[in-house]
């Protein structure tokens, strides 16, 4: 009795709240992608099977050296995305990173578009939390599809940026 009222009150929590947590896990396979068909107005989803075979390999995002990433944050001279989950970007960050979660793709690029549109040809840097995290690759395999033409991922992540001591940053 009290697991089924705890149980219910849980699903109405999360009802109430603006950013609703999945009641069934969904792994990368289950997310859906964007693809640019649509573009101006909404959002085609496809399956991961289709977007990758539809990339060429010129136009796949390429692995980026941890060293070369964070020379990169230094300068401050690309855009650096972070595919993690909002929550953890809001407690800690890179330096200047903008929050763009692989589950949250299609409402992030659309806030981000307008800066991310300025030039498709501006490098674009994307982290998650390490290197067993598929986000990041994820999150650069659909900028590439919408036409970005130097999309790098960072493999080491959040989880070498961390344990290097570097600074980072935190979203209220």
């Amino acid at each position: 009795m009290l697991l089924a009222g705890a149980m219910c009150v849980g699903l109405l929590i999360n009802q109430l709240r603006d950013q609703r947590l999945p009641l069934i896990y969904a792994s990368k396979d289950g997310f859906a992608e964007v693809t640019p068909k649509r573009v101006q107005g909404g959002y085609e989803m496809q399956s991961d099977a289709f977007r990758l075979s539809t990339l060429s390999e010129s136009a796949r995002p390429q692995d980026i050296s941890f060293e070369d990433f964070r020379q990169h944050v230094a300068k401050n001279d690309c855009i650096i995305l972070d595919a993690r989950p909002e929550m953890f970007y809001r407690l800690r960050h890179v330096p200047g990173a903008l929050s763009v979660p692989r589950k949250d793709f299609g409402a992030a690029y659309t806030i981000l578009r307008p800066l991310l549109e300025r030039d498709k040809a501006q490098p674009l840097l994307v982290y998650c939390s390490g290197v067993g995290c598929e986000d990041s690759q994820t999150v650069a395999d659909a900028l590439s599809k919408l036409g970005y033409l130097r999309v790098f991922v960072c493999k080491g992540g959040w989880a070498q940026w961390e344990a290097a001591h570097l600074p980072d940053e935190k979203s209220e």
